[in-house]
């Protein structure tokens, strides 16, 4: 399994398939390594092998998504509300714990408090996306999901 013998039958095939060698090879590579063999695979298994890391990685990227903005939430620097999420932008009144009122203080905190939650995660601030809404006392708080390739 540590070098690819390309003028072993099948290499050419899988070439054929996937157009360079380092594609080729890697993909050769890859399947030897999950399946414990030294056999090459067929091209219709290669494929299966693409389209399965394809479906693993998109899964762990909606994962991903899904945790960061639950632990923002946690953290009281988001809150969801119909399905979406948004940037707290309120603190409480002195008079009632219960009412809300929006000021440019909290707002600016939780940007803060965002910006650091994220460099402290070594995740790049440009994989949450903060747009203002119309009402423009309110910021809709999403997950990139093209910021993210396989290799993270």
């Amino acid at each position: 399994m540590a070098c690819v013998n390309r003028s072993a039958e099948g290499y050419d095939a899988l070439l054929k398939q996937f157009n360079t060698n380092i594609k080729t090879d890697n993909v050769i590579k890859v399947w030897q390594r999950q399946n414990n063999t030294d056999t090459f695979p067929t091209v219709s298994e290669a494929i299966e092998l693409i389209e399965n890391q394809k479906t693993a990685y998109n899964l762990k990227r909606a994962e991903f998504g899904d945790a960061l903005l639950s632990n923002l939430s946690r953290l009281k620097i988001i809150s969801k509300y119909n399905g979406s999420y948004f940037l707290n932008n309120s603190s409480p009144t002195t008079w009632d714990t219960n009412t809300w009122i929006a000021n440019n203080d909290a707002l600016n905190r939780n940007i803060k408090k965002l910006y650091r939650y994220l460099d402290a995660n070594l995740i790049p601030r440009e994989a949450v996306s903060i747009e203002k809404t119309n009402s423009q006392k309110t910021y809709k708080i999403s997950v990139k999901n093209n910021v993210f390739t396989p290799e993270d």
